[in-house]
């Protein structure tokens, strides 16, 4: 299965030119803190492009659905697994079927505003050409 993670500005619905990466072999059962820490590791590389330099750290970012629903880890005491598992599994005469054709799944690493202002600043501290903003990838 394939999850393609966007780099989005916190609260819009705007994506980052060229800062997004589709990832493959995702396991089904999953866990939010790992997928987010996949999200961060593809993208992290464009994303200092991006930014002349700058890192991009897990916390930084929130993981959200398209809707933009944040992806929270289960709380204390519960396993963080099966983040995006039932998008993959269909109900069939009362069992559970895991549906291989299920299309690409779409996430928002979701930047909190100040902390895109200061990755704007810095982008453009080393570079004068403007930042772009697109629909995702």
């Amino acid at each position: 299965m394939y999850v393609l993670f966007n780099f989005a500005l916190f609260g819009e619905t705007l994506y980052l030119q060229d800062v997004c990466e589709t990832v493959g072999s995702i396991p089904v059962h999953i866990g939010v803190a790992d997928l987010k820490l996949l999200g961060v590791m593809a993208v992290e590389h464009r994303y200092m492009k991006w930014t002349n330099g700058l890192n991009l750290s897990v916390d930084d970012v929130e993981l959200r659905s398209t809707t933009w629903e944040e992806y929270i880890p289960k709380g204390d005491g519960y396993r963080d697994v099966d983040a995006i598992a039932d998008r993959y599994f269909k109900v069939n005469r009362g069992k559970k079927r895991f549906d291989a054709g299920a299309k690409v799944l779409e996430l928002a690493l979701a930047l909190p505003n100040e902390k895109y202002e200061f990755a704007l600043a810095h982008s453009q501290g080393s570079e004068d050409e403007p930042v772009q903003v697109c629909v995702p990838c």
